[in-house]
């Protein structure tokens, strides 16, 4: 019990279904957004036929997108926003920065953080280094190559 504003009211009453509607809030946030995010994991992702490969070599990441006609490879860096991460390219049309997030060990997040696609890791696919993404790798300043042909 409690007096408020000169009434009494009943604590255990007014406030359970206020609280049963904040744990089940609670309860779908927590289950569909990550606490906290992983550092991006080495590896292949693709999303129907496009891939990507994130690589390393000690502190630098490299990113690399490629499909049927194009590739991209580019140095990555972090993002001001806490385990989102900087492709240092923009999408050719409306110049946006991509970025990329790893909620997941098989899940990749990539795209403008108003439109972030979901990719899937592909165990499948060679996880060889191209000339680019080796160039990437070594390069200690900020990096882009772009080509028009796969891989």
């Amino acid at each position: 019990m409690m007096n408020l504003l000169g009434k009494t009211i009943d604590l255990k009453i007014s406030f359970v279904p206020l609280w049963g509607t904040l744990c089940s809030t609670l309860t779908i946030l927590c289950s569909t957004v990550p606490v906290i995010a992983l550092p991006l994991q080495e590896g292949m992702y693709r999303i129907g036929s496009r891939y990507i490969q994130i690589a390393a070599s000690g502190d630098r990441v490299c990113y690399q997108g490629f499909s049927a006609t194009a590739s991209t490879t580019a140095s990555i860096s972090p993002h001001t926003l806490p385990d989102f991460f900087v492709v240092n390219f923009k999408t050719a049309d409306t110049k946006e920065t991509l970025v990329l997030h790893q909620p997941t060990l098989g899940n990749l997040l990539y795209g403008t953080l108003h439109n972030l696609n979901s990719w899937e890791v592909d165990n499948k696919f060679s996880e060889s280094k191209s000339d680019s993404m080796q160039r990437c790798l070594k390069s200690q300043t900020a990096f882009l190559e772009e080509s028009k042909s796969s891989r």
